[in-house]
């Protein structure tokens, strides 16, 4: 009995040396692991790097009002004179907003040169519409500690965005693994494709834009997202389809014609705030949805836009308040 007592002492003295020992050598891993991304942090030289692309210039049209859509009394956005811009950016701190007006498009970046890449392209397009293209990548491994290292010290890649508001523009942006606050009102956008994953995105439109734009989609996956007065963009389709992360949607704003709306989601929650100045179909049976007072009464010479909406969700709840 004595023997199987110390037996059993001893295979758990040496079970607790082998967990301290494991432990330990944890500590040593994550230690250097740290350290590493301390220095790699510390030695980073971010250094300015400004890129300008002119683009043909198109007279602007006249500001939306509450009126239904109509052609401006300016030059319209056609296939002809409509430009688009390709924006690929990832592990970076983004912020794109309108340009002062005749101006061309103007990139101001912040980063190491020896760690990160800024690549611009801009393709004239001959008789169809031209592209510019702008890529931002980390050409080295950064891991978690060594981003959150270049944030204390100040030296996290920065890329600022600026956009011509008097130019149509078609806009395909694309974020992965960085935080961006995008400001789109006054631009004259005509299709706006915004995708992020692994980060998150703050974008508002707080003024109308000056056409409505035709078609806006928005995807989102493993992020977060904020979406402020999509209302003022008066999307003729708006598709929002996001999968493990968060939204928050704000439809309020100038809606100025009819949209069809589809909201999918995915393992994920979303909140989505109803504009007031519009007819809503589609939710008459979606829980927390009064349609009674919100309904306005229009005339024949401004109709009142209907909103037609489409929402599917799983694993989630998309919340209409």
């Amino acid at each position: 009995m004595a023997n199987g007592e110390a037996g059993g002492r001893g295979c758990f003295k040496t079970g607790c040396l082998v967990v301290l020992g494991c432990f330990g050598l944890f500590v040593m891993v994550v230690t250097l692991v740290v350290g590493l991304a301390w220095m790699k942090a510390s030695s980073s030289k971010p250094e300015s790097q400004v890129l300008t692309q002119p683009v043909p210039e198109t007279p602007a049209p006249q500001p939306t009002t509450g009126a239904p859509a109509t052609p401006p009394s300016g030059v319209a956005a056609t296939a002809e004179n409509v430009g688009r811009v390709v924006l690929d950016l990832a592990d970076a701190e983004i912020r794109i907003e309108p340009g002062p007006p005749g101006q061309p498009i103007r990139i101001e970046a912040s980063y190491d040169k020896s760690t990160s890449t800024l690549e611009e392209n801009f393709e004239p397009g001959g008789e169809g519409p031209w592209t510019y293209t702008v890529t931002f990548r980390r050409t080295g491994g950064m891991g978690f500690f060594t981003r959150m290292f270049e944030g204390f010290a100040g030296k996290a890649p920065k890329v600022h965005v600026f956009l011509p508001p008097d130019v149509p523009l078609d806009l395909d942006f694309n974020l992965s693994q960085g935080e961006s606050v995008v400001r789109l009102g006054g631009l004259w956008l005509t299709n706006a494709n915004v995708e992020f994953s692994q980060g998150g995105i703050d974008l508002s439109i707080d003024q109308p834009l000056k056409e409505p734009i035709e078609h806006l989609a928005i995807k989102g996956s493993m992020g977060g997202g904020n979406f402020q007065g999509l209302g003022n963009a008066s999307p003729r389709q708006l598709e929002v389809d996001f999968s493990m992360g968060g939204m928050a949607l704000d439809l309020r704003g100038q809606w100025v014609r009819d949209a069809d709306i589809r909201i999918q989601s995915k393992m994920g929650g979303a909140g989505v705030r109803l504009p007031t100045n519009v007819v809503i179909e589609g939710l008459e049976h979606t829980k927390g949805v009064n349609l009674t007072p919100s309904t306005p009464q229009g005339s024949k010479e401004i109709p009142i836009p209907v909103l037609r909406f489409s929402v599917s969700s799983a694993m989630g709840e998309v919340e209409f308040r």
